[in-house]
């Protein structure tokens, strides 16, 4: 393609996969730019050429990067094998449709759910891949757990669905004497035959201590309901499953 239609190609969003689409679309371009400035026939011409292309571009650019470092790194991303560049794109499952007003205008907007976007960026930002709760459930004992847990430091609000009479008192006081730093406590909106874990904010290593403590491995126990304004980070809604487990030390 020519630059014309390579611009359009990247731009579009018509289709069935829309943003989705195009950004999966700009990620192609940028790799077959890379393979053909990096060819062995343009490389050492364009890196003649560099300084021209660095002072045309730099009035859409900013940076501090000093003209040799970029042409060094330049230089070091032909070293760089392309199956060990890591990709990702942000799609439909990480993130919540909605509609708002903007500008006094209708406007469909994707909201964004920053808990599952977090198990991506370990993806791609880790050396040993995926190190949030949702990608490495099984792997750590419950101790280790407890400690991530205390390093969320998130608010936790407890409230009896139960037909036990004080279970979110003496919940409450095991997991203080746990380290969790049990904030709110009451009744819950209605009764619960499961317990049920709703995450107001992306504190992952307190939901997955809680899904290792109260058994939970069903996603339909999990709410995630981003609410900056909400008092708590997590809520837990304790459900009948926990009264007859009697698993309180």
């Amino acid at each position: 393609m020519n630059g014309t239609k390579t611009l359009a190609y990247v731009r579009t969003r018509k289709g069935k996969d829309g943003d989705v689409g195009r950004a999966r679309r700009q990620q192609r371009v940028i790799l077959a730019i890379r393979d053909k400035v990096l060819s062995p026939e343009n490389f050492p011409v364009l890196v003649g050429q560099a300084q021209q292309f660095y002072e045309k571009f730099s009035a859409g650019i900013r940076t501090n990067m000093p003209f040799d470092t970029a042409l060094q790194l330049g230089v070091l991303a032909r070293d760089i094998p392309v199956e060990s560049i890591k990709q990702g794109v942000i799609d439909y499952s990480m993130v919540r449709l909605d509609n708002t007003i903007l500008a006094g205008q209708d406007a469909s907007v994707m909201k964004p759910l920053p808990d599952k976007i977090r198990v991506l960026r370990d993806e791609i930002f880790t050396s040993g891949g995926a190190v949030s709760p949702w990608a490495a459930q099984g792997e750590q004992t419950l101790e280790q757990l407890n400690a991530l847990m205390r390093a969320d430091a998130a608010r936790v609000r407890l409230l009896n669905g139960s037909f036990a009479p004080g279970l979110e008192q003496s919940t409450g006081a095991y997991f203080q004497s746990q380290g969790v730093p049990v904030t709110e406590v009451g009744p819950a909106d209605r009764a619960y035959d499961r317990t049920v874990i709703v995450l107001y904010s992306p504190k992952l290593y307190t939901l997955r201590y809680f899904q290792a403590i109260f058994g939970i491995s069903s996603s339909t126990q999990i709410l995630i309901s981003p609410d900056p304004t909400s008092t708590a980070d997590v809520e837990v809604r304790l459900g009948n499953d926990w009264a007859n487990s009697n698993s309180i030390p």
